[in-house]
């Protein structure tokens, strides 16, 4: 449906643009008739009065004004044919790097049923996105470099039909782009994929890119005639798709039939987010957060849950992972930004104790220019005080990230709105990652909760992430917290704040509330 969509929007700006030209062709051929008849009829009447010479005048004035007429219609087609064409020009330009033509979705498939339909050729069609790939080109360097990366995949791919013809190639404009071969077997398929990868790599390489290619490719094979290449090129799609979503390593994923009704079941989830969102099906709760040293709760983190009307409350497992491959992650994390900037308000309104809340953002979400936009605009439209905000970020392995990510919180700190690391020593580059970025908390995974008791090596792994944070000026949160025994181990070694369900589980608006005002934890700490 999506691409029957855009076709349509593709072949609505095509005829947006002829319009205008078909318009001004109309009218000017109008006034040259006009012209020519008004002119002639006059002449006819005037002809009988006149000399012949003087006549003969008059016949070459019509003759004159018509062919100057004709060239300004000429030349007014002419100069709106070349609009249209310098546009043309400069989109396969921008895009491909290139002027000559590139098979679309329709043209690729007419191919494929030309060469290989009417022919004993068994062959397979690959298929794989750009999208990711650009996105995080355009995250790091900017838009004018993230719009080259099309065409240098395409350059890729034309260097490597140079050396085997027998490949045809396409781009559908959904980032994704085509190839198809014969005569294949699976380990020629991942011979082609893993030429692809190394080509582009290279060429990112030598635009001066730190980035490496990380394509999910999709392939179905020709099995019989039956399986049109439209079918073929469906499957392909699904296959690439199913490994992205299901979080397996970039590489080549063959269709197999159960995929379809895998994908059948993400579209079903997707439509069920998104109407969920429109109903206010999710909520979010939030679970507090105590400081070992003030003896009191210091702020909470805002988790979201779902409401689903015939499966329950679901927790973020059952959603989020799914989300996070697409854009729908994006929706999620501003509904969750908007409704905790409701709730503060409301809460400030009754005069309710307000605490910092926290709020994760996906990977996804930081890396859209608009975030710190978005964020001002929302603490604007709810007057809410942004020291009531504490936006948490996830470790990146990535030294590119570093300086996008040090831009970030530079504002986010203009602002006044502090900023910490989430699931801080699961990454890959924790302790230069805290040293370059001046986060003001960071929050330590659970994982290392898990034998702390017992193994000496995980204590002195959490020692040293607490020193190294104090040193840094940095607050240190605990997160998973579950046993008193673990409560006395974090406080011997010097961590700062607790959340977990020793002190509390996540609790809806009113609950949390209730909470702030009748824990048993900051009555026992007030005796």
């Amino acid at each position: 449906m999506k691409k029957k969509e855009k076709n349509k929007k593709l072949g609505s700006r095509s005829l947006h643009h002829m319009r205008p030209l078909n318009i001004i062709i109309i009218i000017s051929f109008l006034v040259l008739i006009g012209a020519v008849v008004s002119e002639t009829l006059l002449l006819m009447k005037i002809k009988f009065a006149m000399p012949s010479s003087v006549s003969n005048i008059f016949w070459w004035t019509v003759v004159i004004a018509f062919a100057l007429l004709l060239s300004v219609h000429a030349i007014i087609i002419a100069f709106y044919q070349k609009r249209i064409y310098s546009s043309q020009m400069r989109f396969n330009y921008d895009t491909f790097a290139t002027i000559r033509d590139v098979f679309n979705e329709h043209k690729f498939l007419n191919a494929i049923n030309t060469r290989y339909r009417h022919s004993h050729f068994n062959y397979a069609i690959i298929s794989f996105s750009v999208y990711q790939l650009k996105r995080e080109i355009f995250s790091h360097y900017g838009y004018a470099v993230g719009s080259k990366i099309t065409g240098i995949v395409f350059q890729a791919i034309e260097n490597l039909w140079l050396n085997d013809r027998r490949l045809i190639y396409g781009y559908d404009y959904n980032e994704n782009f085509l190839l198809a071969i014969p005569y294949v077997q699976e380990g020629e398929i991942r011979e082609l994929t893993d030429s692809v990868t190394s080509e582009v790599d290279t060429r990112l390489e030598q635009n001066g890119l730190a980035a490496k290619s990380s394509f999910f490719f999709g392939t179905c094979f020709s099995t019989d005639k039956k399986t049109t290449a439209a079918e073929m090129l469906q499957h392909s799609l699904i296959a690439g798709d199913f490994s992205r979503i299901n979080n397996e390593r970039p590489g080549l994923k063959i269709y197999e039939e159960n995929m379809f009704n895998t994908m059948a079941a993400n579209v079903h989830l997707a439509d069920e987010i998104i109407r969920g969102l429109n109903d206010r099906e999710f909520e979010v709760f939030y679970q507090p957060k105590y400081d070992l040293n003030l003896k009191r709760f210091i702020g909470a983190e805002a988790l979201l849950r779902w409401h689903h009307p015939t499966k329950g409350l679901l927790t973020p497992a059952a959603f989020i992972p799914f989300a996070e491959q697409s854009d729908l992650i994006l929706q999620i994390d501003h509904y969750v930004f908007d409704t905790v900037c409701q709730d503060i308000t409301a809460w400030k309104n009754k005069r309710e104790r307000l605490l910092p809340i926290s709020i994760n953002f996906s990977r996804r979400t930081l890396f859209q220019t608009d975030l710190v936009g978005f964020v001002s605009s929302k603490i604007n439209e709810y007057k809410v005080n942004p020291m009531l905000i504490e936006v948490e970020i996830i470790e990146s392995p990535a030294s590119r990230d570093v300086l996008y990510l040090l831009s970030l919180i530079k504002q986010f700190k203009a602002m006044k709105i502090k900023v910490g690391i989430d699931d801080f020593g699961t990454g890959y580059s924790s302790l230069s990652y805290i040293k370059r970025l001046p986060f003001d908390t960071i929050k330590i995974d659970k994982v290392f909760l898990d034998d702390i008791e017992i193994d000496e090596k995980s204590r002195e792994i959490v020692s040293t992430i607490v020193r190294l944070a104090h040193i840094l000026e940095a607050y240190i949160v605990v997160e998973g917290v579950q046993e008193y025994k673990q409560v006395q181990l974090m406080k011997k070694i010097g961590v700062d704040c607790i959340q977990g369900y020793y002190y509390s589980r996540p609790l809806s608006p009113e609950q949390y509330l209730t909470f702030l005002k009748t824990n048993r934890f900051e009555k026992r700490a007030k005796k």
